[in-house]
């Protein structure tokens, strides 16, 4: 296999809605194209999570190509 390039993305996300945010059940990210908006990837999770209120969730991809 040749060289390999990676990149990561990471993304915090805290919940200051005032209550708890439940049944969280997919992760995506979004990129532009041009002049809009198109889901780039997703992943269902194993189980659903909940963020409280004052807490966060954190996100990352590395995401990677071998040439």
């Amino acid at each position: 296999a040749g060289p390999t390039c990676s990149f990561t993305l990471k993304r915090i996300m805290i919940n200051n809605s005032g209550a708890t945010i439940s049944g969280i059940k997919e992760i995506g990210c979004y990129v532009r194209m041009v002049a809009s908006y198109h889901l780039g990837f997703r992943d269902v999770l194993p189980s659903a999570v909940s963020v409280p209120d004052g807490g966060s969730i954190t996100v990352i991809y590395t995401i990677a190509v071998t040439v």
